[in-house]
């Protein structure tokens, strides 16, 4: 059975349509089962005012569904996002505007892939059973982007298998606290099952750690030898063309990594005072407070400052060792 994880942009009630709403908070998950497949929509409720429902959204995605309904700073902050993620599959729906409107926008971006579709449950869902997905293999890799204490099982944690397997009572770390735990149980579309494998949305009942002791992207595996957990990060970064300000050692910034959002410092640009739109360095971030992250070497992090008006994103980059 295919289990196939989608971002809804631009519409907020489109995704009421597709699904049955589960996990909310800042992001939303419609859920539906249709056939041998298993979709979860996601809709990033608090975008444009929070960008960072908008970068957790996509994150937690491999498909988009972006809504064209005008020419506005939010929708090319999406198409940025989207770009910057390297989420080359999704379709674009024309709700106001038109094709020749659209294309000069994502032209040299990963939209140009894009397929296009009307506004209806039927195209959408026949076009996503068309896209093949290759699963992840090796380690578990399984983030958590909502939790809860419930009476009758304990402490849950919900998420997309990214990598890997989820094992019923197996016993697994939870990064970046190196907590360990083991798998009461799993959950799949409210049914009980012994294994949750890539692509799967599941909740996971957890026995050693209470729900206050999880954030959104701690990370459960089993082989915590395959991340890093560090206050600091060095990566390989490149600054949007369209970001217009640059990025300078010293400022304050955020940083995305996985579902992590932290604020952060620049404390270095290898060989630049200052990175200009299309530019690309070595970089490094130390995250405020000495919070410790959890990410593994070549993942995308991304570089924001909300506080700006316009496009917020920065850029993004492949974190190193």
């Amino acid at each position: 059975m295919a289990s196939i994880s989608c971002v809804v942009i631009g519409d907020s009630d489109f995704p009421k349509v597709l699904g049955k709403l589960g996990s909310h908070t800042d992001i939303a998950l419609f859920n539906r089962r249709d056939g041998d497949f298993i979709f979860s929509f996601i809709s990033p409720v608090t975008f444009p005012e929070k960008l960072q429902s908008l970068l957790h959204g996509v994150r937690l995605s491999s498909v988009a569904i972006l809504f064209a309904k005008a020419v506005t700073p939010e929708l090319g902050e999406a198409i940025v996002a989207l770009d910057e993620y390297k989420i080359e599959k999704g379709m674009i729906v024309l709700d106001g505007l038109i094709k020749e409107q659209i294309e000069p926008l994502t032209r040299g971006t990963v939209l140009e892939g894009y397929s296009y579709s009307e506004k209806a449950y039927a195209p959408v869902i026949a076009a996503l059973k068309e896209m093949s997905f290759e699963p992840v293999q090796g380690s578990l890799r399984l983030p958590l982007d909502h939790f809860f204490l419930t009476k009758t099982i304990g402490t849950v944690g919900v998420g997309r298998v990214e990598r890997g397997a989820a094992v019923l009572h197996s016993n697994l770390t939870m990064l970046p606290t190196g907590k360990t735990v083991q798998v009461k149980s799993l959950q799949k579309q409210d049914e009980n099952v012994k294994e949750a494998g890539y692509g799967v949305r599941v909740g996971v009942a957890l026995k050693g750690v209470s729900a206050d002791e999880i954030k959104r992207g701690y990370i459960l595996t089993d082989r915590p030898e395959d991340f890093i957990v560090s206050a600091s990060l060095q990566g390989e970064f490149r600054v949007n063309s369209f970001f217009s300000p640059g990025l300078e050692p010293d400022q304050k910034v955020q940083v995305t990594v996985g579902l992590q959002t932290e604020t952060a410092t620049i404390t270095e640009i290898e060989g630049a005072s200052r990175l200009r739109p299309g530019e690309t360095a070595s970089i490094a971030v130390v995250f405020d407070d000495a919070r410790e992250l959890v990410y593994e070497v070549g993942e995308r992090f991304i570089v924001s400052r909300p506080e700006l008006s316009g496009l917020r994103i920065v850029g993004s980059g492949t974190a190193l060792g």
